[in-house]
């Protein structure tokens, strides 16, 4: 993995665009309700979006109203909570999840099992169940032991970890996939994957990114099967920033 440098990006005009949000296009907070995207960052991702015609899209954990209100008035393509929910360049939505059947008895179950941890949060997702622990650290063995014992609530769960949260969500659904569909679509067809990410969730578009001889990019992290790092996620914007300077000069 090498430090990325602007001159290893490929012309906009060729380049389909993936961003996750938390740890990539804003700082973590410690809540994820507190989480916000500067202006200059929003303004750069407008400018990202215009010089692609399109071919840019956000891959979050996150429900897809939330990463709508983040963007807003803009509403971006977007694999929401892991890619379980896609919406299309034409903005239609896809949904890649089977476990809504489930969902309530596993957000009953997780609340239950961490009654006794004070900072814990578990939040019920439209197709997932997430245990967050930012803010009770001390209880990350528990958290994960939890999450492991309510895979087996139904087929085909799995438990993916992140900075300080599990999720619980369909084994068959992750950004890899996510970004897979969205590119079989214009103006992402036949362009070249360049991911942004952070943490273990984007891992699956990294690898995706390398099979198709894209790029895969990790912030603040070289832990990773990511090619490249940006060092500090506040640095971001001005590599975006002098990317977009280099296609106008």
């Amino acid at each position: 993995m090498t430090p990325l440098t602007v001159d290893k990006l490929p012309s906009l005009d060729k380049a389909a665009l993936f961003f996750d949000i938390d740890g990539t296009l804003a700082p973590i907070a410690a809540h994820a309700s507190q989480v916000y995207i500067d202006e200059s960052m929003l303004t750069t991702i407008r400018l990202l979006h215009r010089a692609t015609e399109g071919a840019l899209a956000v891959l979050s954990g996150r429900p897809i109203e939330q990463i709508d209100r983040l963007f807003s008035p803009y509403k971006y393509p977007a694999a929401a909570e892991h890619g379980a929910l896609v919406r299309d360049p034409d903005g239609v939505t896809h949904t890649e999840s089977h476990l809504a059947a489930h969902l309530d008895q596993i957000y009953r179950r997780a609340l239950d099992a961490v009654r006794l941890m004070p900072g814990v949060h578990v939040e019920q997702k439209h197709h997932g169940v997430a245990l967050h622990y930012r803010q009770a650290p001390r209880y990350e063995r528990a958290v994960i032991q939890v999450a492991n014992t309510l895979v087996a609530l139904a087929p085909g769960i799995e438990a993916t970890r992140g900075k300080m949260v599990v999720e619980l969500k369909s084994a068959t659904v992750n950004k890899g996939v996510a970004m897979q569909s969205l590119l079989s679509h214009a103006p992402f067809h036949d362009r070249i994957p360049v991911v942004f990410g952070d943490d273990m969730s984007d891992e699956p578009a990294f690898m995706q990114a390398n099979r198709l001889n894209g790029l895969s990019i990790s912030i603040e992290t070289q832990a990773s099967c990511a090619q490249h790092y940006v060092p500090r996620q506040h640095g971001l914007e001005q590599l975006l920033s002098d990317w977009l300077c280099g296609q106008a000069s």
